[in-house]
């Protein structure tokens, strides 16, 4: 079996260390001050991450020392809030209009019978 030359593995170890010290932008602590610089990486990095982190902070203010990639996270965990409350206020319409239907035969009765 042939031995890899010192430089090849040396190369190997260089790439690697470059590679793995690669500063991921979503990584970073959200910090109002350096928000818009920040995105401007993490949308280059990645578009879609970006769009979420965008959402994520026009819904609610970030806690303190949340990474991007928390809060890229915590757009699916909203996603499902907003079905749900969106679930909740089509039963409560449906329920209203069902009442207003109910009220509105009651009063119709009542016309028919004066």
């Amino acid at each position: 079996m042939k031995k890899i030359p010192k430089y090849i593995s040396l190369l190997y170890v260089l790439i690697l260390i470059t590679l793995s010290s690669c500063d991921n932008p979503l990584n970073r602590i959200y910090k109002p001050i350096s928000y818009e610089k920040d995105l401007k990486k993490i949308e280059r990095y990645n578009r879609f991450a970006a769009k979420k982190i965008e959402f994520v902070i026009e819904y609610e203010l970030p806690k303190y020392g949340t990474t991007y990639q928390e809060l890229s996270d915590r757009f699916n965990e909203i996603q499902e809030e907003v079905q749900a409350q969106d679930s909740l206020l089509k039963m409560k319409l449906k329920s209203l209009e069902n009442e207003l239907d109910s009220i509105t035969k009651k009063i119709n009765s009542q016309k028919i019978n004066l």
